[in-house]
C-alpha cells in the first residue's frame, strides 16, 4: 500500500529526514515512534504531500506520489489527520465532515452516507452535529478530525499524535473505535504516537524514528520485550 524509500525532508538547509525507508501492507496498522523531534510530524505531512520531498521515492498502491501535491493525494486514497487536530473552528460539525468529503464525493448521498457512518463510530458527533467545531472538548475535536479524514474513503488513513494533550479515558475511547474500525473494514493505518504503549498495542508492526532515521523496526510484541525500547519509552 505504501513503500518510502531513502527517503529526505529538509527546512530550508536543515536536513530533518537523512534516508527514511518503510512499507506498509494493505490492511496492515504501522506504529512509528521516537522522541521529541525524531521527525515523525515531517515524515508525516511528507507522505501526506503537505511537505516536499527532497530526494527519495514515496510509492502509493504502486503509483510513485513523490511530486503529486496533497489534493491529489487525498483523491487516490490518502488522508491525514493532522497534529493538534486542527479542526475548521468556526465551522459546524457537520461542515467539518462535509469539507472531508468534497474530494471524495462532493455532498451526494455518498457524503451522506459516510456522515452516518462516522457519527455511529463517534456518537458525540450527532449529538454535536451543529455546535462550532471550535467548541468541542480536545478529545471530541480529535474525534472530530478522524471523522473528517475519513469521510473522504481513504484507502491508507495517516494519524499524527492522535492522544496528544488527551486524558487516558478519552485516549482509550478513540483507540478503541479505531480498532473497530479496522475490524470492519480492513483500513490500512500509519500512526505516529507519543503513547508508545497504546501504539503497539493497536499496531501490528513499528519503526522506531530517532534525529531522522530508522534504528529499528519489527512486530509490536518484540520490540515491545526489548530493553531498550523498554527503557526508552514504556518506563520500565
Amino acid at each position: 500500500m505504501l513503500a518510502v524509500e531513502d527517503l529526505v525532508a529538509a527546512y530550508g538547509r536543515i536536513e530533518v529526514l537523512h534516508g527514511v525507508s518503510l512499507r506498509v501492507e494493505p490492511g496492515e496498522i504501522v506504529a512509528i515512534v521516537g522522541a521529541n523531534g525524531a521527525g515523525k510530524t515531517t515524515l508525516m505531512k511528507t507522505i501526506a504531500g503537505v511537505h516536499p520531498a527532497a530526494s527519495g521515492r514515496i510509492r502509493f498502491a504502486d503509483r510513485d506520489v513523490t511530486r503529486l501535491p496533497a489534493h491529489r493525494r487525498v483523491s487516490l486514497g490518502v488522508s491525514l489527520v493532522p497534529e493538534g487536530r486542527q479542526v475548521f473552528a468556526p465551522l459546524s460539525v457537520a461542515d467539518n465532515l462535509a469539507l472531508g468529503a468534497f474530494r471524495a464525493h462532493g455532498a451526494g448521498p455518498a457524503a451522506a452516507d459516510g456522515r452516518r457512518a462516522m457519527e455511529a463510530l463517534f456518537p458525540i458527533l450527532a449529538e454535536r452535529r451543529r455546535q462550532p467545531a471550535g467548541s468541542l472538548s480536545g478529545g471530541q475535536q480529535q474525534m472530530l478530525a478522524i471523522a473528517r479524514a475519513m469521510m473522504a474513503r481513504p484507502r491508507l488513513l495517516l494519524l499524527d499524535e492522535p492522544s496528544m494533550g488527551l486524558a487516558p479515558t478519552v485516549t482509550r475511547d478513540i483507540f478503541r473505535a479505531l480498532a473497530d474500525w479496522h475490524r470492519e473494514t480492513g483500513l490500512t493505518v500509519l500512526i505516529v504516537e507519543q503513547n508508545v504503549a497504546a501504539a503497539l498495542d493497536l499496531a501490528s508492526r513499528c519503526y522506531v524514528l530517532e534525529t531522522g532515521r530508522v534504528v529499528a523496526e519489527g512486530r509490536s510484541e518484540d520490540l515491545r520485550a526489548d530493553p531498550a525500547i523498554q527503557r526508552a519509552f514504556l518506563g520500565v
